[in-house]
Formats: structure tokens, C-alpha cells, sequence
């Protein structure tokens, strides 16, 4: 999903199943973005991540996320990222960024 009102409703959407579905996280997948450098391409990674953290507070403050542990996941064989350092839910921190 691109457009983050897009994002936004279908985790509306989850949360109105009233417990048939639980938001249990936001997940992303970073491994065909594609900058003009790699300056470029950690710049638009970096913005995904940022987007992601953001959906995770905007899903926190309405409460849309199932009891527990908030999940948030990305980064894998093109990029071992983290924007959780930037503390999107409570308790979650990532260790290292950039190309592998």
C-alpha cells in the first residue's frame, strides 16, 4: 500500500472486525527500493521506515492495536535497517542501519 491514508483505513478496517482479525504490528519490505545512488536509496529506505514509525503512532493513539506486544518489522537480505530507535510504540529499539 503507497499512500499512507490507504494504510491507514486498512488498519481500520482490522481493528472494526471487533477480534475475527488483531493488528498485532506494522510490517514493511525495503528490498526493491532503488535510489539513483546508494545515498539515494538509504534516503528513500529511511523514509519508508520513517512512514512505518508513523503508522505505528497514529495506530497506538487510536487504539487500534491488539493487547500485548506492538510488532514492527523490516529490514532483511538488501538492508539490515532500523528506525526503532526512534521509540515508535514503547519499548522497541533496533540496532544498526545501512547496506549489508
Amino acid at each position: 500500500m503507497q499512500d499512507s491514508r490507504e494504510r491507514a483505513r486498512y488498519c481500520q478496517g482490522v481493528h472494526a472486525t471487533d477480534g475475527t482479525l488483531a493488528l498485532a504490528g506494522i510490517e514493511g519490505f525495503e528490498g526493491l527500493i532503488r535510489g539513483a545512488s546508494n545515498v539515494e536509496t538509504l534516503d528513500l529506505v529511511e523514509r519508508l521506515l520513517d512512514s512505518m514509525v508513523l503508522l505505528a503512532r497514529e495506530c497506538a493513539s487510536e487504539g487500534l492495536f491488539a493487547e500485548g506486544t506492538v510488532l514492527l518489522s523490516a529490514g532483511g537480505s538488501s538492508y539490515c535497517v532500523s528506525a526503532w530507535n526512534k521509540d515508535p510504540v514503547s519499548g522497541v529499539i533496533g540496532v544498526q542501519k545501512g547496506p549489508l
